[in-house]
């Protein structure tokens, strides 16, 4: 039991090392991390995507319309 309790802390500690050298290289090459709200505006945006896909019939330009006006398509489509 102590070995895989020391396994899974060295796992830990090593995704911990890891996590903080990504960090550091992004915040060297100016990397801006997404905000919360973006990311979640993102996820409701892949919603919508999923769900005009499965609209019968719908053109390419009309695809090309419902993703340049997200909120009226969320909206229309809820």
């Amino acid at each position: 039991m102590s070995d895989l309790l020391d396994e899974l802390s060295e796992r830990a500690a090593a995704e911990d090392y890891r996590r903080q050298r990504q960090e550091a290289s992004a915040r060297k090459s100016g990397f801006v991390p997404m905000r919360p709200d973006e990311l979640q505006q993102l996820t409701d945006f892949d919603a919508v995507l999923r769900r005009i896909r499965l609209i019968p019939g719908i053109t390419g330009s009309e695809t090309s319309l419902q993703l340049a006006t997200p909120r009226t398509t969320r909206a229309r489509l809820a």
